[in-house]
Formats: structure tokens, sequence, C-alpha cells
């Protein structure tokens, strides 16, 4: 019989290095909410209609031009730009070459971040 003991293992590598580690409900979510979100772009504004909200949703964006701040619905929530993508969280964004890649709570129905 192995004795399990939470010192060694997948999941242990994954907290140590300081990932993100995410449940079965929370990725089921994460995924159904890419799956089923319509999203659409105008510009520099991208909109989301999300048939749920989904905490921590991540998106990447062609950004044109050099980007200097990320809002979510007009501005009522400033996104935090960070160095890298290994360094997102909540209400954070960050440039890898020309995209954008943000990090934000998806609410239930309509919404839409602008990059500028």
């Amino acid at each position: 019989m192995t004795r399990i003991d939470g010192q060694k293992g997948r999941v242990v590598d994954i907290i140590k290095r300081g990932e993100p580690a995410m449940m079965l409900a929370e990725l089921s979510r994460y995924w159904a909410a890419k799956e089923l979100t319509q999203i659409e772009r105008a510009g520099n504004t991208i909109s989301f209609n999300a048939p749920f909200a989904c905490p921590i949703f991540t998106v990447q964006l062609n950004a044109t031009g050099g980007t200097k701040q990320v809002a979510v619905d007009g501005g009522k929530r400033w996104l935090r730009k960070v160095e890298s993508s290994t360094k997102l969280i909540e209400d954070t964004w960050c440039l890898n070459g020309g995209n954008v890649t943000a990090c934000f709570d998806l609410p239930k129905g309509r919404s839409a971040i602008s990059i500028s």
C-alpha cells in the first residue's frame, strides 16, 4: 500500500512553483465560459455576452500600437499592468509581443474591455 503524505506529486510541484491550481468545478466553468461566451471586437473594444459569470477569465488580444491601458466596462475598472503572463492575477494585464493578455472576472451578461 502506498502512503500519501502530501509532500510529493504534480499538485505539490505546481503549488511550490506558485502556479495557479484550479479545482475541477472551476476548470469546468472556465472552459464552458470559453466555449459559450459570444465575443465581438470593434476597434479597440472587445465585447462579451456570457451565459454565466466566470472568475479570473483570461483573454489574449492582438494589440495595435503601444498599449498603455486596459479598462473593463468603459473605465469602471482599470486593470493593472504586470511584467509577464506568469504574474497574471485578477484585474491585471500584460504585453506578450504584439498581444495583450488580460485577466478579469467575467460577469454574466454583457461586458467589454477596451485597450488604449
